[in-house]
């Protein structure tokens, strides 16, 4: 009897290990961040302490056998929405982390100028924050030269400068929104210092600069 007492303590011990590591913290919640990847059935965020994960679309009904299967609105939503933008997510936990609603949260205007930090470069993007709402943003490359099978492809000399960029030090460029955040190019102070006054008249102060 003793024997079957232990064994039964082990096991409620590592049954409880066990769930407190699969299982989240909190079973809901609402989350902004950058979407990374995207599949048919799912999607992957970044959220803004730079953490990400993939959430399902919900599942409605029984086993797929019997009529079961993803939530075909979300399907048409994860669809929709387009990698690199920022967006504004409500989740659930049910087993598996499944997103309720997404929405993509767009810059204030078109297009303008930029300063922050570097936190990341990819191979087709670069992420960066101000320092005033230290919220993260991610801007792709310019497409340059028209379709891939014609030779078209991201132009990666637009960020070569910032391979060897200190995190410390700001960076400031152009960049204009088509269909996600995107980099023009990287403007110096100098550059700023030495326009003629009228040209200045729509740069922004050398302070740091929202989207």
């Amino acid at each position: 009897m003793k024997f079957k007492q232990v064994y039964l303590g082990i096991f409620f011990l590592l049954v409880q290990t066990v769930w407190s590591v699969d299982r989240p913290l909190l079973q809901k919640g609402h989350l902004q961040g950058i979407l990374v990847s995207k599949g048919e059935f799912w999607i992957e965020v970044k959220d803004d302490k730079g953490y990400a994960h993939r959430y399902l679309a919900p599942w409605q009904g029984l086993g797929p056998s019997r009529g079961g299967g993803f939530n075909r609105a979300m399907l048409s939503r994860f669809e929709e929405v387009i990698v690199g933008n920022r967006v504004s997510l409500s989740w659930h936990w049910d087993g598996h982390l499944r997103a309720n609603e997404i929405e993509i949260l767009r810059p204030s205007k078109t297009s303008g100028m930029f300063e922050g930090y570097l936190l990341e470069i990819g191979d087709r993007w670069i992420d960066v924050q101000n320092s005033d709402e230290q919220i993260p943003w991610r801007f792709y490359l310019p497409w340059v030269g028209g379709y891939p099978k014609n030779g078209g492809g991201y132009d990666h000399q637009v960020i070569e400068p910032l391979r060897e960029h200190k995190p410390t030090d700001p960076i400031l460029f152009e960049w204009n929104y088509q269909l996600r955040p995107r980099i023009t190019r990287l403007v110096t102070r100098e550059e700023i210092s030495f326009k003629p006054f009228y040209e200045l008249e729509d740069v922004p102060p050398l302070s740091l600069i929202h989207i």
